[in-house]
């Protein structure tokens, strides 16, 4: 499951490892170049805490390729002119 080292996550990942045990849920840190960098830590936090096996795989190309950042920033442009 994606763990991005909030609470929704780390709640949501405690309840996957009481439900199924730990060896059966397998954490993916999603890092992408806008996140905040403290996500990737609290992230591995949890999931080592928890003994989740997770890795990480940064999700910045697969972004850029869809073009989304330019999206993203063509619609700040139309809900907030000025910017």
């Amino acid at each position: 499951m994606g763990v991005s080292g909030g609470v929704d996550s780390a709640v949501a990942l405690t309840l996957c490892v009481q439900e199924f045990g730990k060896e059966n849920v397998y954490g993916l840190l999603l890092p992408e170049k806008e996140s905040a960098p403290s996500s990737k830590t609290l992230g591995a936090e949890i999931c080592e805490n928890l003994g989740v096996s997770y890795e990480e795989v940064p999700i910045s190309p697969i972004l850029e390729a869809l073009d989304i950042y330019n999206k993203k920033r063509a619609d700040y442009k139309k809900d907030l002119p000025g910017i």
